[in-house]
């Protein structure tokens, strides 16, 4: 969980993730906006693919150094489609 900057920039970053066609991400389906007592939530909906996260790899030291340099590569490939 993080915290919304803007409503704007939550649009802005979801049409981003729309636009990306690339086989190390994932599709972005949708996204919404909702009030829950009062306050405005949102949410993202992605294809679940059943597996560890990120995260999970790179902290839990499921990885070693040259493996985690491979999945930042990958990454910055896919941040360049943009």
């Amino acid at each position: 969980m993080g915290v919304l900057e803007s409503e704007e920039h939550f649009k802005q970053e979801v049409h981003n993730m729309q636009l990306v066609n690339h086989p190390n991400v994932l599709n972005c389906w949708n996204a919404e906006k909702y009030q829950e007592q009062g306050v405005n939530k949102y949410w993202i909906s992605m294809p679940n693919m059943g597996s560890l996260t990120l995260e999970h790899l790179i902290f839990d030291n499921a990885l070693d150094l040259k493996a985690k340099l491979l999945i930042l590569m990958q990454i910055v490939d896919a941040l360049k489609s943009l």
